[in-house]
């Protein structure tokens, strides 16, 4: 089967089925819209996919990320450790919660901040860092055990940004571990965007083993309402300010529908990756593919390559422009955090050569479960036949 050459090929989309539909409208027929048994079902759901005590769902991986952060009570001189490589979610969570970020640096071959680089940004940060954001870029795993026993020591808290990398698992003595277990990290912060493995339209879900946690989280993300019906079934209580980041009944039944069949996406995308991997040996001269993490299976929420464009003369604007004139959607991810602006005045000039070297050479090509091989031919022929102007 081959895709019809006029159709846009974009780098990434979701995969509705019937079954998708008629869960939403299912609950669009019922009595609860918000608030209701969808939610718990579909975190337990997520729980037992991820193998996590608990899962707290929200509106967003943003909003995941920013009350994950709002639990931790950070300080405004507390320092928190984020790779600059990353979406500007995972930064700007630390700013809103009154605490500052400390930009560390990435493998310039996958974009994942490492072990070193942990290292590194603790001897900026010194004795005011009290948390970490590893981020695990496109669904590979960073060095969760080296991190996690380092930080242990430290008294530094761990939340895990496992926005690409629902479903991910790594090896840890013999052992395979979910992304989102908790087994290495405080919490795991997840999202839930049309383009992720799995999607509610938008969303996000925070994991975690500790009950008290989950029970603060869940106040936070309901403007910090504590119920307490010892004194009559309407009483509530306002502690703190939180938030309203509540997901929808109907986004947590399409959640749940599209849990059954992550195990098939990730199979799809792991395949597409494989392909992608094989196909891509005959560009050797021009490109490579990013350094896979050993002992990780990625659930391949991206699939990035590195052109070394300024050896070959060539603008990684104008590559993308030509491929789309082909019908194929390409993508950058991300602009280093350093280099924005806001961060800019914040914090100064700042050289993290890693991330700014990944940046300079990394493009996003098309993934998606409902790609084909063929898909992937085309996308390969057309780097092919654009790449070989430059020889």
């Amino acid at each position: 089967m081959k895709r019809k050459i006029n159709k846009l090929l974009p780098y990434s989309r979701q995969s509705i089925d019937s079954k998708d539909i008629q869960a939403v409208t299912r609950v669009l027929r019922s009595n609860w819209l918000t608030s209701g048994p969808e939610i718990e079902r579909f975190e337990k759901n997520f729980s037992n996919t991820v193998n996590s005590k608990y899962s707290i769902s929200c509106s967003s991986g943003s909003a995941a990320l920013h009350l994950a952060i709002l639990s931790l009570n950070l300080k405004p001189n507390d320092l928190v450790i984020v790779p600059s490589i990353t979406f500007v979610s995972t930064a700007n969570s630390v700013i809103h919660s009154g605490a500052n970020v400390i930009f560390a640096d990435i493998n310039k071959n996958n974009g994942l901040m490492e072990f070193k680089h942990f290292e590194q940004a603790l001897l900026l940060g010194k004795n005011k860092i009290k948390a970490i954001i590893p981020v695990h870029l496109g669904g590979q795993c960073i060095d969760n055990e080296k991190i996690y026993h380092k930080a242990k020591k430290l008294g530094i808290r761990i939340i895990e940004d496992g926005a690409h990398a629902i479903g991910t698992t790594y090896k840890s003595k013999k052992k395979l571990i979910s992304t989102g277990s908790c087994k290495h990290s405080l919490m795991t912060c997840f999202s839930l965007h049309p383009i992720k493995t799995i999607t509610t339209g938008e969303g996000g879900v925070i994991t975690t083993n500790n009950k008290e946690l989950r029970n603060r989280l869940m106040s936070l993300r309901n403007h910090g309402i504590l119920r307490n019906k010892k004194f009559s079934p309407w009483y509530y209580e306002i502690n703190e300010i939180g938030y309203n980041y509540r997901m929808t009944d109907f986004q947590a039944a399409l959640g749940s529908s599209q849990i059954k069949k992550i195990k098939i996406f990730i199979k799809k995308r792991t395949e597409l990756a494989n392909y992608y991997k094989k196909s891509l040996s005959s560009l050797s001269y021009f490109l490579k593919a990013i350094v896979r993490v050993s002992e990780c299976n990625s659930s391949w929420h991206l699939y990035p390559i590195l052109i070394d464009f300024k050896k070959i003369g060539l603008d990684k604007g104008k590559l993308m422009e030509k491929m789309m004139q082909k019908g194929i959607t390409t993508q950058v991810h991300y602009i280093p955090l350093h280099k924005h602006n806001v961060y800019k005045r914040k914090y100064g000039k700042i050289h993290l050569p890693g991330a700014e070297n990944y940046y300079e050479k990394s493009l996003s090509l098309p993934l998606f479960p409902s790609m084909l091989k063929s898909d992937i031919d085309h996308v390969i022929k057309t780097l092919t036949n654009i790449l070989n102007k430059y020889t």
